[in-house]
Order: C-alpha cells, then structure tokens, then sequence
C-alpha cells in the first residue's frame, strides 16, 4: 500500500512543487481561453494556477471521497475564486477581462452557472492531471543534497 492510501494523511509536497504546479496550472488555462475565446489576460494565468493548485489540493486530501463529489467541490472552488477575482479584477479595477451579464442567471456578470458546470468537468480531469504534473515535478531526492553533496 502506498504512503497516504490508508486514510493518514498524504505525505506533505515542497513549497516548490505547488508553486510549479501552479505555473503549469496557470500556463494549461491560459492555454484552454486562446482554445475557446481567442484571447487571454494575464490575470488568468494567476487565476488558473490557483485554481488548478486548489483542485489538486481538494482530490488529495479528500481521495477517499467519491470522484463526483470532488468534482463538486472543485467546480463550488473554483466558481467562488472566479467570483473573487472577477470581483476585484473586473469590478473593482475596471479590467474588463469576461463579462457574464448576457448569461442566464449570471451574478453580477462574474459566475454563471453554464461555467460552473465546465468547471465541474475539469474539475474532474483535474486529479489524474495533477498526480501527473507533481509526479513529473518531484524528484527522488525532492531537491535535497546528501553530505556527499549527491
């Protein structure tokens, strides 16, 4: 059995391999909005790197819990930091980076739940993607130098 699948709590990661998971969460978004709307901002890569690190975060630590309940809890995550941000970037700061206000059931222009339900399918594809990214980010050694320097 390995670490973690017993129900303890997973072994913990490096600072270092959430903050490049993030990268590469924040990159795979920006990487999804040219796919779908053509453009970015740079906002989103920060957005997207949060997010992802989020459901990652969420299918670790609740890997007991059936996959489609992560998947709601992913996509409730990920739609309250969209409303967050959308609040502070497009609100507040007058960025004007997406507006819902033409979705039904929009609030206030920033969440919709036509999205949240996108977000609940990456949501799911999130888990296997981030076991993969963190795998490929972590090293046998995790960046440690033995005292023979090796």
């Amino acid at each position: 059995m390995k670490n973690g699948e017993n129900g303890a709590a997973p072994p913990p990661m490096r600072i270092g391999t959430h903050a490049a998971a993030a990268v590469v969460g924040g990159l795979g978004y920006n990487l999804i909005e040219l796919m779908w709307r053509g453009r970015t901002h740079w906002t989103m890569f920060l957005l997207g790197g949060a997010c992802f690190e989020a459901m990652g975060l969420i299918h670790r630590h609740m890997r007991r819990v059936p996959l489609a309940v992560r998947g709601a809890v992913c996509a409730g995550t990920v739609t309250a930091l969209e409303l967050l941000c959308g609040c502070v970037v497009n609100l507040w700061l007058h960025m004007d980076v997406w507006d819902y206000g033409d979705v039904p059931f929009n609030i206030l222009g920033q969440i919709c739940p036509l999205y949240t339900g996108f977000w609940y399918a990456l949501g799911l594809l999130s888990c296997p993607v981030y076991r993969l990214v963190c795998a490929a980010l972590t090293f046998p050694h995790d960046g440690q130098i033995s005292a023979s320097g090796h």
